[in-house]
């Protein structure tokens, strides 16, 4: 049986962290370890957790940073001083349901990434949505969708299981994106994702966390016709440094490197350009509608916004 960690990041949680904590100490299958780091926070998390940790020594193990991370380093630490064979993720205010642990590693197959669905709850603990990737308006992705982990992304750490060659591999965690994207990305240089479509964890939606609100997140992103232009320099830039660390990834034989090198190229060149044609035809000719998670009928629409330069927003969006 492979040995089981649960990586759990805290800042500032103290009011649902018990109950984070509890619902992974009491899974039909129990992990061996609960590797839990708190990024110097001002409330009474570091007591709980080390109160944790004193009921639990042969289980549970506490870590204090002397300063704030933030998260993506926080949980970058954590899976660093885990020593499980499979990884889990864990948030400080949700609930797992029990039976997620020994569910998650019986489906795992050989993915480098295995994730599932959830619920959301409020405050109190209400339902508000009876699927997560419906509430985030995001699909379920499988494989090895590498253009559209780029893109965008619809797995959250929350739900993942990842290996531990995965984890290895993909430390350190890119600044440029949230963590659980960038272990999609390098799950696809790997032996990829696959998904499981069972609501395995409730995801609490309360104030600290609202930014994951499809709603807010789109009144956020509304604007002047102005914003856009400014929205695709600061895209272009996040996806140039992905792209950069993704090649430092220490995975052999790097698959389709000519034709990100031939992305990558466009957005660093993206300023004078009004669309990239060559690009657009690559993307077409080589049929990547699974790197890219769509039916053929939206590919060519989404290919052409990936073509898309800055000289196009400066026309019609300024």
């Amino acid at each position: 049986m492979n040995k089981i960690s649960v990586v759990m990041a805290t800042c500032n949680g103290a009011r649902y962290l018990s109950s984070q904590i509890d619902s992974i100490l009491n899974q039909t299958l129990v992990p061996d370890e609960l590797i839990i780091v708190d990024d110097f926070s001002d409330d009474e998390s570091y007591a709980i957790v080390q109160a944790y940790q004193d009921r639990f020594p042969d289980r549970v193990r506490v870590f204090q940073n002397t300063e704030r991370l933030g998260v993506n380093k926080n949980f970058e630490k954590a899976a660093t001083l885990a020593t499980g064979e499979l990884i889990f993720f864990s948030d400080q205010d949700d609930i797992w349901e029990e039976e997620k642990i020994e569910v998650m590693v019986a489906h795992r197959g050989g993915a480098s990434l295995l994730y599932s669905s959830g619920m959301i709850i409020g405050e109190e603990g209400e339902i508000i949505h009876e699927n997560e990737l419906e509430f985030l308006r995001v699909p379920a992705v499988q494989g090895t969708p590498l253009f559209y982990q780029i893109e965008g992304n619809s797995i959250s750490g929350h739900n993942v299981l990842a290996t531990r060659e995965l984890v290895a591999k993909a430390i350190p965690f890119c600044d440029a994106c949230m963590y659980d994207k960038w272990l999609g990305l390098v799950a696809c240089l790997l032996n990829g994702i696959r998904f499981l479509d069972l609501k395995l964890v409730r995801h609490r939606m309360h104030g600290s966390n609202a930014q994951n609100n499809p709603e807010l997140r789109k009144r956020n992103s509304d604007g002047k016709k102005s914003g856009r232009l400014m929205r695709f320099r600061e895209d272009c830039a996040m996806k140039r440094d992905l792209l950069r660390q993704l090649f430092r990834v220490p995975v052999g034989e790097f698959p389709h490197k000519d034709l990100l090198q031939l992305y990558v190229d466009h957005l660093e060149t993206s300023h004078r350009c009004f669309f990239n044609r060559t690009l657009y035809r690559e993307l077409l000719k080589h049929n990547y509608g699974g790197w890219l998670n769509l039916s053929p009928p939206k590919l060519r629409k989404r290919i052409r916004r990936i073509a898309r330069g800055e000289l196009y927003y400066r026309i019609f969006f300024v």
